[in-house]
């Protein structure tokens, strides 16, 4: 009888430990993809910096935070400064984000984050942000509605 009450003592702990290493694993898995490591999961981010993309997606960004709307107007008349500015760059593509309203009290760190995380959620988008580029231009501006967009320009 003793030894039936500790089988099923052992047996209930063990399914608690195997719950709570589950339970750990996806905790873990969730910040990697989505969480504090997000910040270096974006190899675009890891690629040179090109002062003149730097100036033009801080102008863009700038742009979408006046106009209070994330987009990509213009996006051919950069692509065309780019191409006529910097040699042997043929191929430009840019990616946008913008923050949620109540995200103003976050740090520059935790804006990209997040950014990141929501281009995982676009092939499009992903396609871009997952490699490094021969050079990049990224910036964030802060709208009057306290919402933040960002700009990635990249070229090959």
């Amino acid at each position: 009888m003793m030894n039936r009450h500790l089988n099923e003592i052992g047996d209930i702990a063990f399914r608690i430990l195997f719950m709570a290493s589950v339970i750990i694993v996806l905790w873990l898995a969730c910040r990697i993809v989505w969480g504090e490591e997000s910040k270096a999961a974006c190899p675009a981010l890891e690629s040179p910096h090109s002062r003149l993309m730097d100036a033009l997606a801080q102008r863009h960004a700038e742009y979408m935070a006046r106009n209070r709307r994330q987009g990509h107007d213009g996006f051919s008349n950069r692509a065309d400064i780019i191409r006529g500015g910097l040699d042997g760059v043929r191929e430009v593509a840019e990616i946008c984000a913008e923050s949620w309203p109540k995200q103003c009290d976050c740090t520059t760190a935790e804006l990209w984050a997040e950014f990141v995380k929501c281009w995982r959620q676009s092939s499009g988008h992903w396609s871009v942000a997952c490699r490094k580029h021969r050079f990049i231009g990224a910036a964030m501006a802060q709208g009057k509605n306290g919402v933040f967009y960002g700009c990635i320009i990249a070229g090959d």
